[in-house]
């Protein structure tokens, strides 16, 4: 599989970023961190350079996992054990999506729906 982003994947990644601005969101990930022992120096993801990457990723890997409510998805950047999530939220319908990035290069590297 080698294909570009569907405009409803687009329109999630940018949904995602854009919700990683808001104080809601910082708020919520400090709580996160805080529980898990980690540091609560947290900042938002710089918007600019994951927007500049959408047009250039290139779907390469799906989800066969046939559940019809999934949508996972892997960028070219994508490495197995060396991505993270970077972005979880609530979409309209209720389901899950998150956001991962190659944790070396911070490209994106992965979309999850569920």
């Amino acid at each position: 599989m080698n294909r570009k982003l569907t405009k409803q994947e687009m329109d999630w990644l940018i949904f995602g970023l854009e919700y990683s601005q808001t104080d809601e969101y910082l708020k919520r990930r400090k709580q996160t961190f805080k529980s898990a022992g980690k540091s609560t120096n947290i900042k938002s993801p710089d918007l600019k350079f994951y927007l500049e990457q959408i047009d250039k990723l290139r779907v390469v890997r799906k989800c066969k996992c046939a559940d019809p409510d999934c949508h996972t998805i892997k960028f070219q950047n994508f490495e197995r054990g060396k991505c993270a999530v970077i972005i979880d939220a609530q979409i309209e319908d209720g389901r899950l999506l998150m956001i991962d990035i190659h944790k070396e290069t911070k490209f994106l590297a992965g979309l999850e729906v569920i």
